[in-house]
């Protein structure tokens, strides 16, 4: 094989390793940027109970938030606190973008005791197969009331 050929062959080696090195480079960076952008959809969340729930009824929550863009569907997992963690049905939700107020009912069954409880929400967003973002919030606390009596 001639010089020239070499230096040639060896220039084009050279190249190409460059251009891989750059490409992986700049694949790093994009993922590691991923990690912080985009920033988390929710920007406001509170969350209270507005109705007296009783056992075997249903606790009304209103849900204000604000949403700085559309994303992908939020998992939502509700929970009862007085010590314990008592989980109540998860579901799949898409909010809106933007600022809302919205109220959700969720059923409580006789197997929930009267009691003081704080209602604690968690929202995850799958933001990239690697990233999630996940809201947790608490309301203050309530008094579940015994189950009414009569029909």
């Amino acid at each position: 094989m001639s010089t020239a050929h070499r230096s040639y062959t060896d220039r084009a080696l050279m190249l190409l390793m460059s251009l891989s090195v750059g490409l992986i480079s700049l694949g790093m960076v994009g993922l590691v940027a991923t990690a912080w952008y985009p920033p988390g959809p929710i920007t406001r969340l509170v969350i209270r109970v507005v109705n007296e729930p009783r056992v075997n009824g249903e606790l009304h929550i209103e849900v204000d938030y604000c949403k700085s863009r559309d994303t992908a569907p939020a998992e939502v997992r509700w929970a009862l606190l007085d010590g314990v963690e008592i989980m109540l049905p998860p579901y799949v939700v898409t909010l809106p973008e933007g600022c809302h107020v919205r109220v959700v009912a969720l059923p409580l069954t006789r197997a929930v005791a009267p009691g003081v409880y704080q209602l604690q929400v968690t929202g995850i967003y799958h933001i990239w197969p690697w990233r999630e973002e996940v809201y947790t919030r608490r309301s203050p606390s309530f008094r579940l009331l015994p189950e009414a009596e009569g029909p």
